[in-house]
C-alpha cells in the first residue's frame, strides 16, 4: 500500500527530472533519470507509471549516439533486442491499462501477460 505509493511517487519524480534534463539538452542526466524512473516503476509493478517508464526508456535508447555500437555488432544486436522488448512490453501494458477501464484488473493482467 503505502510503500508502493512512495515508489510510484519516486518514479513520477524521476520521469519529470528526465523531461527537464532532456529539454535543457543534458543527455547524460536525462538518461540517468529515465533509467531511475524505469527502476522505480518496475519495483512498483504494473501501473501507468511503468508503461510510461518503458516508453521513456525506449525513447532514451533511441536518441543515444550509436557510433561506438556500430563497431561492436553483438552490443548493437543486444541493444536493439532490448529496445524491441521494451517497446513490446510498453504496448502490452498500455493495452492492459485500456482494458482495465472496461474490465477487471485480473483480466487486464492476463492480457498484458503478467
Amino acid at each position: 500500500g503505502d510503500e508502493r505509493e512512495v515508489v510510484l511517487e519516486a518514479a513520477r519524480a524521476h520521469e519529470r527530472l528526465a523531461q527537464v534534463y532532456y529539454f535543457n539538452n543534458e543527455a547524460i542526466p536525462a538518461t540517468n533519470a529515465a533509467i531511475s524512473n524505469l527502476n522505480f516503476a518496475e519495483l512498483a509493478g504494473p501501473s501507468p507509471e511503468l508503461a510510461n517508464a518503458y516508453a521513456n526508456a525506449a525513447m532514451a535508447a533511441s536518441v543515444m549516439p550509436a557510433d561506438g555500437l556500430a563497431q561492436h555488432p553483438a552490443i548493437a544486436a543486444a541493444a536493439h533486442a532490448a529496445l524491441d522488448a521494451l517497446t513490446a512490453r510498453a504496448q502490452a501494458l498500455a493495452g492492459a491499462l485500456q482494458q482495465t477501464s472496461a474490465d477487471t484488473p485480473r483480466t487486464a493482467r492476463r492480457a498484458a501477460g503478467l
